[in-house]
């Protein structure tokens, strides 16, 4: 039995191909722009009713989809305030996280605890393809180890030299443990609007976890209290400045020291 796209999977705006109340059991479908969405049901095995725009005949027509063909759609009028990954929908979970990112405005500010080579994949797709930002701001926990922060510097000093000259680009780590004890959610920022989520490589490794837009209010106070205060702190180091990577490297310098004694 084929497997139609949900509820959550359709919204108003997407291309869809659909199965025609009048042309149903026939095995005629039809492409057309979802208007509204009639099922309420999360799924349907015969598929979600919408109704579609209006046809080249000025016609709206009823129907149950059967295919998204367009699954990259993002609906910049309706950004969404809860976002639900689920485990083994490895392509939609990205798909999600990478509509999400494309829809930012002016810049990106992400508060993480991990930052992988997966993650600079991710923004470099999403800078390729959106040309409304012009700054972004990482910042994360200093690694455990050494070779994991000459290895988090490479792919920084690539990402930079790939798109510096348009965006203005930083990255700091935190090396304080207490701070990264404090800090339980990761964020992401971006004009006017502020996401909670787990952790971005939890997103990604296809994991149940949510994505929850801030309410817009609390935009300010978000930003100043789970962002700017770490990025300002004096334990924060910029990998792109010379004295705080020495300052980083001599820390684990003073690490393999110690456990040599």
């Amino acid at each position: 039995m084929p497997t139609f796209p949900s509820n959550k999977d359709i919204q108003v705006g997407m291309k869809v191909v659909a199965e025609l109340k009048k042309d149903r059991g026939t095995g005629t479908l039809t492409e057309g722009i979802v208007k509204k969405k009639l099922t309420n049901v999360e799924y349907d095995q015969n598929g979600i009713v919408v109704l579609l725009e209006k046809d080249q005949d000025k016609i709206e027509q009823q129907g149950r989809v059967h295919k998204i063909l367009d699954p990259n759609f993002i609906d910049e009028n309706n950004p969404d305030t809860h976002i639900s990954l689920h485990p083994g929908e490895n392509l939609t979970n990205r798909i999600k996280v990478m509509n999400l990112f494309s829809r930012a405005k002016d810049f990106i500010w992400i508060l993480n605890g991990y930052f992988l080579k997966q993650h600079f994949e991710i923004l470099h797709e999403v800078l390729e393809t959106n040309k409304n930002v012009s700054e972004v701001k990482i910042l994360t926990i200093v690694p455990r180890q050494k070779k994991d922060l000459e290895r988090l510097k490479v792919y920084a000093d690539l990402f930079k030299d790939e798109f510096g000259d348009d965006v203005s680009i930083d990255f700091k780590v935190i090396n304080d443990k207490n701070v990264g004890y404090d800090i339980h959610d990761r964020f992401y920022y971006t004009k006017n609007q502020a996401y909670t989520f787990i952790e971005l490589d939890t997103l990604l490794r296809n994991q149940r976890a949510n994505i929850d837009l801030q309410p817009e209010e609390d935009f300010e106070k978000n930003v100043e209290d789970d962002f700017m205060q770490y990025w300002r702190s004096s334990t924060s180091y910029s990998l792109f400045d010379t004295d705080d990577y020495v300052q980083l490297v001599n820390y684990f310098q003073r690490l393999e020291q110690k456990s040599k004694k």
